[in-house]
């Protein structure tokens, strides 16, 4: 099942929220440890976060414009209500919604455009192509040849 934008964005912010931690905890010992006296449950633990889709979106977050991303770094990391994002941003209040959804288009797109990138280098690989680059090492556009064999 293809998760939406919406959901992606959500699992990154949870994802940065986290940090290193695992499960909110602290990695060593210290961090299993349980008073004897403790007779409260522990607090409900946050929706664990998918480490590969949170990295995708990583991935691509440093192509987002910088106020389009501003505003979703604020939104999803920082739990910033939307009205906040307008004023941090500098956005009328008329208008943040419409950019916020500019905001998560490109994201969307930028997903996109990245997987078929990845499909296509692996149909490239699998088929026994080869990219050379110009003998010179300059910028020229690779040449695709076929593999010996």
């Amino acid at each position: 099942m293809a998760l939406s934008t919406e959901d992606l964005l959500q699992n990154w912010g949870r994802w940065l929220r986290a940090g290193p931690r695992v499960d909110g905890q602290c990695g060593s010992i210290e961090g299993r440890w349980r008073s004897a006296r403790c007779w409260y449950p522990p607090q409900p633990r946050p929706l664990p976060s998918d480490e590969l889709d949170a990295l995708r979106v990583d991935r691509v977050m440093h192509l987002v414009p910088r106020r389009h991303r501003n505003a979703l770094r604020l939104h999803y990391l920082h739990r910033f209500p939307v009205f906040l994002v307008a004023r941090r941003v500098a956005i009328g209040a008329d208008e943040i919604e419409e950019f916020m959804r500019r905001a998560r288009l490109v994201v969307k797109n930028l997903l996109t455009r990245a997987e078929k990138w990845a499909t296509m280098r692996a149909i490239t690989a699998t088929a026994g192509v080869r990219r050379d680059t110009h003998p010179r090492g300059s910028s020229v556009a690779p040449r695709v040849t076929p593999m010996p064999g």
